[in-house]
């Protein structure tokens, strides 16, 4: 497998650094294309198309290329593949009926009719988009839960818009995935986040899918803000749920003392509910977080280290990191970002997301916020 990436802070500057990495015989048949949603996603979808290039790709919250955290940027990795090693899907929900559990199983009956032993790499758009029904989909059509992977596209924290694109289209509302032969090509990866909780159990007692209205029978809102000790009149600022609450995500407990993190997104004051990118199940346990620190960096680090003791060399790395973690950590994710790239030193590029999908080193495939999903390929 033969990898190349690239950066622009514009498209010009993109555009010319594609057509320097096309030189020498280098002919990619896909790529991994992350952007803000700034960028032209049409103009960029075009530069591609005419350059014979199949590709997938997510709006961001922030890039990730190679040791460096960037912003309003574009990213891509270009890769040779193996001839008939791949398949990508697209599913438009703006028109349909189908449930993002639906699409889920959808694309995994299209994997295993195209491969006996699959992986999925899934980039889901819609800011209201449950990550969890897209995996239980995705499980339901019994693929394994240790091949798949992804993340929920970002929008720069505007909390407006996020898309999915590919060579058939471009959506705020639908899915966009890569199959991969797993007999051609190895797709291994893991799920981190090493945050800690604190105080005691709390119980969710009123909620539907990803909407959490009430918490020990009080409203959300006024729980997650008594208990961090934020002002209720600061909601009139569109930033505090998304700047300062998704910080603190909840442990959602469940068999095993087994736990997902969920962090709210946004706010609906008149319910005083919170709503998050993942299912927060009714009667569900949970507790609160503490804000992270580099004990975080050398958990996740640690679980990295794991994966490579399985995996040794890797051909390429996809990096999906939760963008709420981005701000807890500041500085630090650049150190973060450092670390999993020098422990391969194979080519890099990621982004951050407002959900991640993926298996912990304990548990088969989840939806996650404040994770890192990290994605290796091998050819075989």
């Amino acid at each position: 497998m033969e990898t190349k990436t690239i950066k622009g802070h514009f498209y010009t500057e993109f555009e010319q650094r594609l057509s320097l990495a096309l030189h020498n015989e280098f002919k990619p048949d896909l790529a991994f294309v992350f952007c803000s949603v700034s960028q032209n996603l049409n103009q960029i979808s075009k530069l591609f198309h005419d350059n014979g290039i199949e590709f997938l790709g997510a709006t961001t919250a922030g890039e990730i290329f190679e040791t460096e955290v960037a912003e309003k940027s574009i990213v891509a990795m270009l890769i040779k593949l193996p001839s008939h090693s791949y398949s990508l899907i697209f599913h438009d929900r703006t028109n349909d009926k189908n449930t993002l559990r639906e699409v889920g199983f959808e694309i995994g009956q299209k994997a295993f009719n195209k491969y006996a032993n699959p992986s999925v790499i899934v980039l889901s758009g819609g800011m209201r988009a449950n990550g969890e029904e897209l995996v239980n989909g995705l499980l339901d059509s019994n693929i394994s839960g240790n091949s798949i992977f992804g993340a929920l596209a970002g929008d720069d924290l505007k909390m407006q818009d996020t898309y999915v694109f590919s060579d058939e289209g471009i959506t705020n509302n639908g899915v966009t995935a890569l199959i991969l032969d797993g007999n051609k090509i190895i797709a291994s990866g893991v799920a981190t986040s090493g945050w800690e909780s604190i105080g005691t159990e709390k119980i969710i007692t009123r909620s539907k899918g990803n909407v959490v209205y009430g918490i020990d029978n009080a409203p959300a809102i006024d729980v997650f803000l008594k208990y961090f000790d934020k002002s209720k009149e600061r909601l009139v600022e569109n930033d505090l749920v998304v700047n300062e609450l998704a910080q603190y995500p909840l442990h959602v407990i469940r068999e095993n003392n087994y736990r997902v993190l969920r962090a709210p997104l946004l706010a609906d004051q008149e319910r005083g509910a919170l709503v998050f990118s993942g299912t927060v199940e009714q009667g569900a346990r949970i507790k609160f977080s503490i804000p992270p620190g580099f004990e975080t960096i050398e958990s996740t680090t640690q679980d990295i280290i794991k994966m490579k003791s399985s995996l040794p060399e890797v051909d390429a790395l996809i990096m999906f990191s939760c963008k709420a973690r981005h701000q807890a950590l500041g500085p630090l994710v650049e150190e973060e970002v450092e670390s999993i790239k020098n422990t391969w030193d194979a080519p890099l590029i990621g982004f951050f997301s407002y959900g991640e999908i993926g298996s912990t080193n304990s548990h088969s495939c989840d939806f996650h916020n404040e994770t890192i999903s990290l994605v290796a390929l091998k050819e075989l």
